[in-house]
Formats: structure tokens, C-alpha cells, sequence
């Protein structure tokens, strides 16, 4: 939501993706500067109010898990940026890697578990994963007004 950069630091990389436009688009740049060489700091004494969905918790008994209720289309572009990040960068950070694709997986849950339309959801979220392997995407999914 919000990064200062420096300029030297900018140069080194090829900048932000046009085609991610939402989601995963800090991540990109942030592991396009570490693998330049960069050190990618976060200060968390500074807030910055952001809006993630209409989270809400939801849960059985003493479980409680996190669902994003993000509108369809946005589950499609974090499933696609997600994968395509993850495969691109395993090499260079699995963990990261893997830790995308887990919360990639918690998503597939929380979606099956608690939001609506979940047949419509969760076929975007499996488009979403196959062409994110394939380094496609599908203009079907682009909100209003967004055009790449």
C-alpha cells in the first residue's frame, strides 16, 4: 500500500507489473530488490490504514479461522499473481514460495467453509491457479474500468 524507494534501488529492478495490478504486486517488487541484492525493511510503528475485503472471523467451537470475502474477480488475480510468484521465485526463496501457496490453500478452505457464491469463488480461485502456472490470465476476470 505504500513503499518508500530508493532511486538506485528502483533502477535495479524492471519495476512494478502492469499486469498484476492488484495483488502481489509489493511482493513482486519486494523479491525483485532482494534478488538484486537489496534489503527490504518494514517498519511497524508506521500505520497506514488498509482495507483487505470484508474479513470476518468465523468459526466452530474454539476454531476460528479468517475468511476475506473478496469479490470474485479479486480471488481470481491473487490466485494467478500468487502462483505465478511462487513459481518464479522458488528458486530463490522457497520458503516464501511456500508460505504463498499455504495461504493460497487456507483461502481454498476458508472460501469452501464460509463464503458465498462459493461455486463461483472457488472456480475462480482454480482458474486463477491454472493460469497463474501457465503465465496466462483471463480478461473475463478484470473488474470494470481496468484495462491491460
Amino acid at each position: 500500500s505504500a513503499m518508500l524507494i530508493r532511486k538506485s534501488a528502483f533502477e535495479t529492478t524492471s519495476g512494478f507489473r502492469d499486469e498484476f495490478f492488484v495483488d502481489c504486486v509489493d511482493q513482486d517488487f519486494c523479491l525483485q530488490l532482494r534478488k538484486s541484492g537489496w534489503k527490504v525493511l518494514q517498519d511497524k510503528r508506521i500505520l497506514l490504514p488498509h482495507s483487505l475485503g470484508e474479513m470476518k472471523w468465523h468459526g466452530f467451537g474454539p476454531l476460528k479461522l479468517r475468511a476475506t470475502h473478496h469479490p470474485t474477480w479479486r480471488l481470481y488475480w491473487a490466485a494467478r499473481n500468487g502462483v505465478m510468484l511462487s513459481k518464479e521465485y522458488f528458486s530463490f526463496d522457497k520458503r516464501w514460495a511456500l508460505t504463498n501457496l499455504a495461504i493460497l490453500g487456507y483461502w481454498i478452505i476458508t472460501v469452501t467453509l464460509f463464503e458465498k457464491p462459493r461455486i463461483a469463488k472457488l472456480q475462480a480461485l482454480f482458474r486463477g491457479i491454472k493460469d497463474g502456472s501457465r503465465g496466462r490470465l483471463r480478461q473475463a476476470y478484470l473488474p470494470a474500468g481496468v484495462i491491460l
